[in-house]
């Protein structure tokens, strides 16, 4: 049987280097449709921090679903309260990494739980899902509008993911002051409330300000600025008994690939 040859390479090398020899130094010469962020890829391409698509950090990735997870043991199907704190505290750690200038498909997405909000059996973890995508449609709406963003700064692209949840802005911050009021119930009745359901409080409380903040900032009005400040400076105060509460959570386990290439495996979450 004979095979066809299906391309034609054309070997230009000689040419190539003929018109590279003319850039001077810090020169670039680029076609009109790759972009600043396309050079900045291409930058760090076989960097194992940075090129996602490098064998040796495929080879960390064990789980490419929730069920897969649940199944190899990774994700309990009923999350402890410090895994609630871990996965809440690595949520907060991708929106800021999204923030400086990453991908949400390598911050926030990585979050199984968020592919999988409607069967998480957790009242408080969910409420924190539905909170975390709604911060990041508000943020994303919020930057694209005021366009004052540099695309290598901020990247508003979901890659196919709907980041806006079912719930309005309300409802979120409903559920997530439900979570509240059930464990600050307990404490008005001088139950024992043990340190970790305190630390999912604070975290709870948290989210809620983040997420009334970021909706008043869509809906800006000048009338309203007192009590915006007000909240912000709430959402502010409200980290630090975060901060105190971190060791509670459950933490990232750090693997080794065959490659001898460190990471800290965050496929729990």
């Amino acid at each position: 049987m004979e095979i066809k040859t299906r391309y034609t390479w054309t070997d230009i090398t000689k040419e190539f280097k003929e018109s590279t020899s003319t850039l001077g130094l810090g020169d670039i010469l680029k076609d009109g449709c790759f972009s600043l962020y396309d050079a900045m890829a291409a930058i760090e391409l076989m960097d194992p921090k940075m090129d996602a698509g490098m064998l040796c950090n495929k080879e960390l990735c064990k789980v490419g679903s929730i069920d897969e997870a649940i199944q190899s043991g990774l994700v309990h199907p009923s999350p402890s309260l410090a895994d609630i704190i871990g996965i809440s505290d690595e949520l907060m750690s991708c929106i800021a990494t999204w923030l400086e200038g990453h991908s949400l498909a390598q911050t926030v997405l990585t979050c199984l739980h968020l592919h999988n909000i409607p069967n998480i059996t957790s009242a408080p973890l969910s409420a924190i899902c539905n909170a975390v995508l709604k911060i990041c449609e508000l943020t994303n709406h919020i930057v694209s509008s005021a366009a004052c963003y540099e695309e290598e700064d901020f990247l508003t692209c979901t890659y196919g993911f709907d980041i806006s949840p079912q719930p309005s802005s309300t409802k979120v911050i409903l559920n997530l002051k439900d979570c509240e009021d059930d464990i600050n119930k307990k404490l008005k009745r001088n139950e024992k409330v043990n340190e970790e359901e305190l630390a999912i409080l604070s975290r709870l409380k948290f989210w809620k300000y983040f997420v009334l903040v970021l909706t008043k900032i869509q809906r800006f009005e000048h009338s309203n600025m007192d009590a915006l400040k007000s909240d912000i400076s709430t959402l502010f105060h409200s980290l630090a008994p975060v901060q105190r509460t971190l060791p509670l959570g459950t933490q990232p386990v750090v693997t080794t690939s065959d490659s001898g290439q460190k990471n800290e495996n965050n496929d729990g979450i």
